[in-house]
């Protein structure tokens, strides 16, 4: 699925940036993003692709952002830690993150930032915590990549591929 929608962008941790060309992918009700190594990666849940279209062209120009806030509407994982196959997962949980998006005529460009709860430590045998973590995520889907990322029909693609011709470079 992240191979998909390969991108450039940036996932940091802390501060410190793990990765800057990103594999994206959406489904009906998640977005996920992450380094290509599939150490880390970023799920927002409660999420549609349709999210980005359904708004005014100004809005989209313009760029609007979505606090959301609830039990786990996002979740951090780190691993596989060990062997491939034993499911070994550090893992933080999100309450609250901010989700923002902006347009212009060729690109699409998402964030994502939020402090986790404590984690979870994905090590077989010893639950243990683990500190929370502050996490930024930004990455742009260029148009040629746009109507597979978005999941639009072939028609609806034509309708807003008229749109996007109508916004600044």
């Amino acid at each position: 699925m992240l191979d998909d929608h390969l991108c450039d962008g940036r996932l940091s941790l802390n501060g410190t940036i793990l990765a800057k060309t990103l594999g994206v992918g959406t489904q009906d009700s998640f977005l996920t993003v992450g380094a290509l190594d599939r150490r880390y990666y970023l799920t927002l849940d409660y999420f549609t692709p349709r999210v980005f279209s359904r708004n005014d062209n100004q809005t989209m120009v313009d760029g609007a952002s979505y606090l959301l806030k609830g039990p786990m509407v996002a979740n951090l994982n780190h691993g596989p830690l060990g062997h491939p196959g034993d499911g070994e997962y550090d893992r933080w949980e999100f309450s609250e993150i901010t989700f923002a998006f902006r347009f212009t005529r060729n690109t699409l460009s998402v964030t994502l930032e939020g402090t986790s709860e404590l984690g979870t430590a994905g090590s077989s045998g010893v639950q243990q915590s683990l500190p929370k973590q502050s996490t930024q995520v930004a990455v742009t889907v260029l148009r040629p990549r746009m109507k597979e990322f978005l999941r639009m029909t072939d028609s609806g693609w034509l309708y807003f591929e008229k749109r996007l011709d109508s916004f600044p470079c």
